[in-house]
């Protein structure tokens, strides 16, 4: 048949003509290998969630009353903290919960609606 009207040549021929193509292109493979290689935006977020929570149970770990502490934290698209969650041994003592709500409310700048304590296995 010899139809030529898609031919890689005739492609690159065309693109030679139109050379404002070329940066069109290049922003598209350049947009393509961020989105695939360079945003790690989501991961990232999480690795700083998943460090901040071992502090935060750290820390709690320290109070009077507190063992076996797990923590899960919410960051916003700015990486502040907008909430918090603790399960722990001693939770369910409502001076616990004061003291923990207090201590993250305090770091973090969240009210205290934002947290929430409860108890956990011994």
């Amino acid at each position: 048949m010899g139809d030529e009207r898609f031919s890689p040549g005739r492609l690159l021929g065309f693109l030679r003509e139109k050379k404002s193509l070329w940066f069109i292109i290049a922003a598209l493979l350049l947009g393509a290998a961020l989105m695939l290689f360079g945003g790690g935006g989501a991961t990232s977020g999480k690795s700083s969630e998943t460090a901040l929570e071992a502090r935060i149970k750290s820390f709690c770990e320290q109070v009077g009353g507190v063992s076996n502490v797990s923590v899960l934290v919410t960051l916003d698209t700015e990486g502040k903290v907008c909430g918090a969650a603790v399960v722990c041994s001693g939770g369910d003592d409502p001076v616990v919960q004061l003291k923990l709500t207090r201590l993250l409310c305090s770091l973090y700048g969240i009210t205290s609606d934002s947290v929430s304590v409860i108890g956990g296995r011994e």
